[in-house]
């Protein structure tokens, strides 16, 4: 831990690399972060970066390939793969307590949206709010279902109710998503910012299976409260409930990977298929 005497403040990214540093977190707008966390890779640090990782395939893919030319340790922060509520579905799922799932509904509505002007510009944010919350939708299908294969997806993206026309100057604030894998797994990803739900925000996953279902889903509208639950029939049983200290795991474990040694780490090839399906949705 640093002392606040030991804290700097520097005129550009570029100054860091001046420094004994081993890790760098990059956490500045989409657009901005493929060039500074290859430019970080280079120089020999390993790297967090907020998600996405690209906000294209072919920007995952050369970060990626970066990391392992200088076997560099690279880790994305997707949120909810450390909840104790969905670590418990993984656990269902894992264990064939649901059957064979044959459907999934993945939800994430934002009521007040981001507050940052860049979230709404194009050239900064890659996109809207498929961009900023349906990534972590689709990192934790993946995390779920590591062996699916997409077969057919069709996307809807709306701006103000209308249907996005022009993704060079508007990004979405409303997005539908239907997916079929090969496997059978039928897959539905809705997010937004600023819809009329009632409430802060609405984040649920639903699992339906051959022998039961599950559901994770926030508390009382709360962006950090989750509870998971198992479905049997009319039965119903709590699998977790908050409080769950899981924020800043994702960074804590590539601190403590990092402490250890920096090194490529081969899980982090898994951030390409989200990559692949942000570019799908997007018609890329």
């Amino acid at each position: 831990f640093c002392k606040d005497n030991d804290l700097k403040s520097l005129n550009n990214y570029e100054a860091l690399f001046d420094n004994d540093l081993q890790g760098i977190v990059v956490a500045t707008p989409n657009m901005l972060r493929k060039g500074q966390i290859i430019k970080a890779l280079n120089e020999g640090k390993a790297v967090f970066s907020q998600k996405p990782l690209g906000c294209t395939l072919e920007d995952a893919l050369e970060i990626i390939k970066t990391a392992k030319e200088t076997n560099c340790l690279l880790m994305t922060d997707h949120s909810y793969r450390p909840t104790h509520s969905l670590r418990k579905i993984k656990n269902l799922i894992e264990s064939g307590d649901l059957g064979e799932v044959y459907a999934a509904n993945f939800t994430f509505h934002n009521s007040s949206g981001p507050d940052k002007s860049w979230y709404y510009d194009p050239a900064l944010s890659g996109g809207g709010c498929m961009m900023d919350l349906g990534v972590n939708l689709i990192d934790s299908l993946y995390w779920l279902f590591p062996d699916v294969k997409i077969e057919q997806l069709s996307s809807n993206l709306y701006v103000a109710g209308q249907k996005l026309c022009d993704p060079q100057t508007q990004v979405e604030d409303f997005a539908m998503v239907n997916i079929t894998f090969t496997n059978g797994l039928n897959t539905q990803i809705n997010c937004s910012w600023n819809l009329s739900v009632g409430k802060d925000a609405i984040i649920e996953m639903n699992f339906y299976g051959t022998k039961g279902g599950a559901t994770f889903r926030n508390v009382n509208g709360s962006v950090y409260d989750f509870k998971s639950e198992h479905y049997k029939g009319t039965r119903r049983q709590v699998l977790s409930l908050p409080p769950d200290d899981w924020g800043g795991k994702d960074a804590a474990h590539w601190a403590s990977l990092l402490a250890t040694k920096n090194e490529y780490q081969h899980e982090t090839d898994n951030y390409i298929k989200t990559a692949q399906m942000i570019d799908l949705i997007y018609g890329r």
